[in-house]
Order: structure tokens, then C-alpha cells, then sequence
């Protein structure tokens, strides 16, 4: 009996140890962050979340481009919002590539909100998700990485109900907030082109495309096509 006891006693000992390890190792990785965090703020008066920089690359746009932006290739790089269970997506809306309308051949993406609001985010993925947290940095696929300074233009055309365009801007204490948006509230017979744009501030750290339609428009339907993100590297 007295050797049984001793095993375990041992056995105890080196659990105790291997979670003292991780936890030290841990508690290290964790000063370290809050260390450089507290350096990038003496440096720049930014406020810093180093766990931004675990998830979001540097700089995205220095070697991709906005791809499927004419929706030849499907939905690829393209996502919206609702939760996914058993990997059945629970959303009504209806994300439809049609010859029914198109301004580049031959194609463009059919939008039919049934529920609003309905979003379309651009995605890194290549298959298209329905995302449960998509503006969460953690894991998302919407966030790419841009640089301070940088002017970003996105632009698409449309028709059909009026939607709502936003550059979304990641900021680097992980903070999320409208980088430049444009609402239309009318129903459009014909392709319209719509434009935003902005600049990276000191303490932006990625952007993301949304398209949103949040009006209750007549019919509720929206073509797409022909969207594009464009980064200028250019700063002054």
C-alpha cells in the first residue's frame, strides 16, 4: 500500500510541475505582449493589442488583390453573416450567380435579402461561409492587413435595391469602426457605380469590405458586380 501511495504522490508531483511550466511559459508570452504593447505606446501614443498581430498579416495587399470580384468563379472569396450547425448554413437570404443581368460577361451575384440585414463580406476563404463572428479578428477571414497611410478605394456596380458599402478599419488595440461608408436608399433601374474610399490612420491595422442591404426596398433584390478593393502604397 505504502508504494501504491508513493506512485501517486510522484504522479502528483510531476502534474503539478508540467502545469507550473505552461502556466509560467504562459504568463511569459503574456508579459511579453503587454511589454511590447507598452513599448509601441511609449513609441507612437498608440494603444497596442499584441494579439491582433497572431491573427492578422501584415500586410495583405503587397502580395493579393481583391480576387472574384466579377463572380466568374462563384461565390469564392466571398461570405456572409449566420451560424453554421452540423455545417448546414442557417440563413434565409439567397446568394444566386445569374446571366440575368451582368455589366463584365457573363455573369454577376443576385442578392434576394429575405432577412435583414443582409451582408456580404469579401473573404480570403475560398469557399463561401456563413460566418458566426465575422468582425471578431480571431479567426475571421473578412480582416486584411494594411499598412498606416495607405489609401484605400473600393468601388462595385448595382442594381436593383440600394445597398449599403462600408471599409471597415481594424484598429491596432483591436477595436473595430467605419473607415468611410455610403448609404443608397433608393431602388435602381439600371447599373450604377458607387465609389468609397479612405486613408489608413497611424493606428489602422486592417480593413474589411462589407456590403450591406438594410433597407426595406421594394422587392429586396440587388445585382452585383464588377467589386473591387485597391490599395494605394504610395504615402506621403
Amino acid at each position: 500500500m505504502g508504494f501504491k501511495y508513493l506512485k501517486l504522490f510522484l504522479l502528483a508531483i510531476s502534474l503539478f510541475l508540467i502545469f507550473s511550466h505552461f502556466k509560467l511559459e504562459a504568463e511569459n508570452n503574456r508579459k511579453k505582449g503587454l511589454s511590447k504593447g507598452i513599448v509601441e505606446f511609449y513609441k507612437t501614443g498608440i494603444v497596442y493589442n499584441p494579439l491582433v498581430d497572431e491573427y492578422v498579416e501584415e500586410d495583405y495587399f503587397s502580395e493579393n488583390t481583391l480576387q472574384n470580384g466579377d463572380f466568374s468563379n462563384g461565390l469564392s472569396h466571398w461570405a456572409t453573416t449566420g451560424a453554421e450547425i452540423f455545417s448546414k448554413t442557417l440563413t434565409k437570404n439567397k446568394f444566386l450567380i445569374t446571366d440575368e443581368e451582368y455589366v463584365s460577361a457573363s455573369c454577376s451575384l443576385k442578392v434576394i435579402a429575405k432577412e435583414l440585414p443582409c451582408r456580404l463580406y469579401y473573404s480570403k476563404d475560398k469557399e463561401f461561409r456563413a460566418l458566426r463572428c465575422p468582425q471578431g479578428y480571431t479567426g475571421s477571414s473578412i480582416w486584411l492587413g494594411v499598412k498606416p497611410r495607405a489609401t484605400v478605394k473600393a468601388s462595385l456596380y448595382y442594381k436593383g435595391a440600394g445597398p449599403t458599402v462600408y471599409i471597415c478599419l481594424l484598429k491596432r488595440n483591436g477595436m473595430a469602426e467605419n473607415l468611410d461608408m455610403k448609404m443608397i436608399d433608393e431602388v435602381s433601374a439600371a447599373w450604377k457605380k458607387l465609389e468609397v474610399s479612405g486613408v489608413i490612420p497611424q493606428d489602422g491595422r486592417a480593413i474589411a469590405l462589407e456590403i450591406t442591404i438594410n433597407k426595406n426596398q421594394p422587392g429586396r433584390v440587388i445585382f452585383l458586380d464588377n467589386i473591387k478593393l485597391e490599395v494605394d502604397f504610395r504615402v506621403n
